[in-house]
């Protein structure tokens, strides 16, 4: 996808520190990681001031790496995993995690939250970028405990979009 001009992956279940390497090795190119030159794909075409090696550090230093932080393990080894270069956000996957804690489908469950709360202290007390999903009422809040990096579902911003729209045509 990163060959194809996306400019940032999330890469999921992100558990130890040797995964999170491995998901920045694999976005960067030589030096910082082995990500392939693959000197004929479309990005190549931007900002390339005649070299690629332009295109190559630009790359390198525009592409965000996110890395979520999805299962007890990752909690687990927050600490490990939050001293590892290259990771731009450390994105708390909720509901991924109260699977993995006893309590699936139900990320608020006590446990669920407190570990959320707890490693959101500690990416922050890192100085390092925090990301989780908030529905549009949950946003503020979100951002009170340090999220910088906020997820929404897009096709609940297109549904209620689309029936705002249809619901003011109808009533024209």
């Amino acid at each position: 996808v990163l060959d194809r001009g996306a400019m940032g992956v999330q890469i999921p279940h992100v558990n130890t520190a040797e995964q999170a390497r491995a998901a920045v090795r694999a976005c960067k190119f030589h030096p910082e990681g082995n990500r392939s030159l693959a000197g004929s794909t479309r990005p190549q075409n931007y900002d390339v001031p005649g070299r690629p090696e332009g295109y190559y550090a630009t790359a390198n230093r525009e592409i965000l790496v996110c890395a979520q932080l999805e299962d007890r393990e990752a909690i687990a080894n927050v600490d490990e995993i939050l001293q590892v270069d290259g990771i731009d956000v450390f994105f708390i996957g909720p509901s991924d995690l109260s699977a993995t804690m006893g309590h699936p489908g139900d990320p608020k469950a006590e446990p669920v939250a407190k570990a959320v709360e707890e490693t959101l202290a500690t990416i922050a007390a890192a100085g390092k970028a925090a990301g989780m999903p908030a529905a549009a009422n949950a946003v503020a809040s979100v951002r009170d405990k340090g999220v910088l990096y906020i997820y929404t579902h897009l096709p609940k911003l297109i549904d209620s979009a689309a029936r705002a729209y249809f619901g003011a045509a109808r009533g024209a």
